[in-house]
């Protein structure tokens, strides 16, 4: 059995919505937790995707790229796949100058 690591951050219920296409309709969710590099929430259908984006109104990074790491019913734990490829991104740059 996987066990959820334990999670860094702020524990509150902010509604958000998830996003599994990218130009598919959003579906709403509750963020219970969030963290610099991963996310908790509720939504009735994360349990079906295992990539998708988290739009967070009003947040200073309203659109996050997310991958499932672990469910338990329509509880979910996903990591943050936007930060790696913004580090990625940024070895490329510094390796062209």
């Amino acid at each position: 059995m996987f066990n959820r690591p334990k999670l860094t951050g702020f524990s509150f219920n902010r509604y958000a919505r998830i996003q599994a296409d990218a130009n598919g309709p959003t579906r709403d969710c509750l963020i219970v937790h969030l963290a610099e590099d991963m996310v908790r929430l509720h939504s009735d259908i994360a349990e079906m995707l295992s990539e998708f984006t988290l739009t967070i109104p009003e947040a200073k990074r309203p659109r996050r790229s997310c991958r499932v790491i672990w469910r338990i019913g329509f509880e979910v734990g996903a990591t943050f796949t936007d930060a790696e490829r913004d580090a990625l991104r940024g070895l490329r740059i510094a390796s062209a100058a």
